[in-house]
């Protein structure tokens, strides 16, 4: 009797971590950033023509923000392109120093992620002219900015909601279970 009951209690637990897995997988498929060109926290000494920022899903297009701030606070970024898992911007340094990526970008699925990393240019890697232009700071530029939160901003109750239930039905099964047990047992 007790050889069947392990052998009950086997199958529920193969069961339920089968339903476990094949319901989490789809819940836990958020978009995050995989890559990023240049890499976070890197120190360059040639500027790149662009900042392009590599996702784990298509993003939305039109639904995407990537603002690159220079240590002077001018907009070093403009429009931002997007393709596939892609998003990218031209960058224009103005002087050397830590460089601020901010993005928002919107998966096919309808989440919206935003974060920021910063890499650094040296001295070298901006060319030194003899006339300085004002930095230009247009009203979307600036509209963006503001319009970035962090990650851990960005909550997501969809998913909320699934490991709650799937250790409630765990301990139900469970209790079942030790149920059924005494009952045979006396």
């Amino acid at each position: 009797m007790a050889h069947r009951t392990s052998r009950v209690v086997g199958v529920l637990f193969s069961v339920i971590a089968a339903t476990l897995v094949a319901t989490a997988t789809p819940a836990l498929a958020h978009n995050s950033l995989k890559s990023s060109d240049p890499k976070a926290d890197s120190v360059l000494d040639v500027a790149p023509a662009a900042v392009t920022l590599t996702f784990t899903e298509e993003l939305t297009p039109g639904q995407a923000t990537l603002t690159v701030t220079g240590p002077d606070g001018a907009s070093a970024s403009g429009d931002a392109a997007v393709a596939g898992v892609t998003v990218s911007v031209p960058f224009k340094p103005s002087v050397p120093g830590a460089y601020k990526v901010a993005y928002r970008v919107t998966g096919h699925d309808g989440d919206a992620i935003s974060n920021s990393l910063t890499f650094t240019l040296s001295a070298a890697a901006v060319p030194t002219t003899t006339t300085v232009a004002p930095p230009t700071t247009t009203a979307a530029s600036t509209s963006t900015a503001t319009a970035v939160r962090p990650e851990s901003d960005v909550i997501d109750s969809d998913t909320q909601w699934w490991p709650a239930a799937a250790g409630a039905l765990a301990l139900v099964a469970i209790g079942v279970l030790l149920v059924v047990r005494r009952k045979r047992a006396a």
